[in-house]
């Protein structure tokens, strides 16, 4: 039975192609939109359900849940309907699990924005920022500063 780590590294490589697919990045097996939103859900569901499988296999596992928060993430900003909430329950645990590091909830942060929800991606960066004063690298990718 594969363990923990190979799940998570295969939800990466899926979040990845997704990712590519629906900036355009990469072209679908097919040109027509349909088809092409039907592959970037295969890709977004395996990689979810491999980030899952991860979970449930070492869920003390932190970098488990934020992987499955970003299974989350794109979806999240193409408005997916419960993706926003997947994602962000994924993060809030891996913040629960590693309450020292800012990452966690830097990545709610950007879930929040990239879904459109700029206030609450404030907050969430600002929960980083209380953690580590010296995060930066969420300013930039939320605000552009």
């Amino acid at each position: 039975m594969p363990q923990p780590v190979f799940y998570r590294a295969l939800a990466e490589v899926q979040e990845r192609h997704v990712y590519a697919l629906a900036r355009g990045e990469m072209q679908t097996s097919s040109t027509e939109p349909t088809a092409a939103q039907m592959e970037i859900g295969a890709f977004a569901k395996a990689a979810i359900e491999n980030a899952r499988t991860a979970t449930v296999r070492e869920a003390s596992n932190y970098l488990n849940w934020i992987v499955h928060g970003n299974a989350y993430a794109q979806l999240a900003a193409l408005r997916v309907q419960g993706a926003l909430e997947g994602g962000v329950n994924a993060y809030e645990r891996a913040a629960r699990l590693a309450p020292h590091d800012p990452l966690p909830l830097g990545l709610e942060a950007q879930i929040y924005a990239a879904a459109g929800d700029p206030s609450r991606a404030h907050d969430a960066l600002m929960r980083a920022e209380a953690i580590d004063p010296g995060f930066r690298n969420v300013n930039v990718a939320v605000f552009g500063r």
